[in-house]
């Protein structure tokens, strides 16, 4: 009895490819069909939720730059998942490279999956859009659609919360050292917290804003006195007092590490506000880049894009893989049966 065995061979390749070609078209669904959280975005709703759910200690998170590895991120989900937050605040860069539409699906669909369910601020970062008249980019537009503004504050029990859109250029620059200073001028709050994506640093850290960008938000933040300016942007971690403000730098989200290496690794910030005062915690995992990721990531950022400017194209596409798929499996069935008698 002789087997025909590249027929088998044939089947078995077809099938494999068959299984392939049905994760990504179930990963670019999946995607496609999330609706982003209720608890994300920077919403009144949200604020009400947490300027309405005070614990004692006042407890939230800060997460930065995961540069599309949504793996790490999930982890570090987890970790803080139990430590009854009143809110995260990501701290920008969840894009790998450019901000890609598939990309913030991606974030949705890892939040949905987390479980986490206090609301969670977006700070907005400099890989977190891109304007121009590509379909597959997320722009500043469709940032503030989906997200909520880019810049706002609130106040929660004598403790006040700034997030500013703090980018490379002088108009935007410009307009959150305005809002900052307004913000403060009506102060009402023990304790003051800044959040921003590229922190405005003293000492000429690297990747900081430039010292003439610098300038204009630290004399604000000297003049009013502020008590914490957490940052992202470097892929590392940092914290120093300068002035009476307290500057820390959180970029370990899942991003590759930038230098001094040493001090990298990934992590977030932990905060817990009480009588006692502000107590800073550091929650550290290992990387958690799994095969799984990898292949949703892959196949977000190259196949889910194709499809968006494709779609009709990308469904003859598809279909017409299933069909050669199909044909090679039941073929190549047919002649695995055969048997030659010698």
């Amino acid at each position: 009895m002789k087997i025909r065995w590249p027929a088998r061979i044939a089947v078995i390749l077809a099938a494999i490819l068959a299984c392939a070609e049905g994760y990504c078209l179930w990963t670019v669904y999946s995607a496609s069909a999330v609706t982003k959280p209720a608890n994300l975005g920077n919403t009144p709703e949200n604020i009400s939720r947490v300027e309405h759910n005070i614990g004692n200690p006042l407890k939230f998170a800060v997460v930065s730059d995961i540069h599309g590895k949504f793996g790490t991120f999930e982890k570090l989900l987890g970790q803080l998942r139990d430590e009854h937050l009143a809110f995260i605040v990501l701290l920008g860069d969840i894009a790998y490279l450019e901000s890609t539409i598939p990309e913030h699906k991606f974030l949705q669909l890892e939040i949905q999956e987390t479980g986490v369910q206090c609301p969670i601020f977006y700070v907005v970062g400099n890989h977190d859009f891109r304007d121009n008249h590509d379909p597959r980019f997320f722009t500043t537009k469709m940032w503030r659609e989906t997200y909520g503004p880019d810049q706002f504050a609130f106040t929660v029990n004598g403790n006040l919360f700034i997030m500013l859109n703090c980018q490379k250029e002088n108009q935007t620059t410009e307009a959150s050292a305005d809002f900052l200073k307004q913000a403060l001028e009506k102060r009402d709050a023990e304790r003051v917290f800044v959040f921003n994506h590229i922190p405005p640093m003293p000492l000429g850290f690297k990747g900081s804003l430039p010292q003439e960008l610098s300038a204009p938000l630290l004399e604000i933040i000297k003049a009013y006195r502020v008590d914490y300016v957490l940052s992202g942007h470097n892929h590392t971690y940092a914290a120093f007092n300068y002035s009476g403000t307290r500057f820390l730098i959180s970029g370990g989200g899942g991003g590759g590490f930038h230098e001094p290496v040493k001090f990298g690794f990934h992590h977030a910030m932990l905060f817990s506000i009480s009588d006692a005062g502000v107590e800073e915690r550091l929650i550290v995992v290992n990387a958690n880049d799994t095969l799984e990721d990898r292949l949703q990531r892959m196949i977000l950022l190259t196949i889910y894009p194709f499809f968006l400017a494709w779609r009709v194209q990308a469904l003859c596409a598809n279909l017409l893989i299933f069909a050669v798929l199909a044909v090679i499996i039941y073929c190549g069935t047919r002649r695995s049966r055969r048997i030659e008698w010698n």
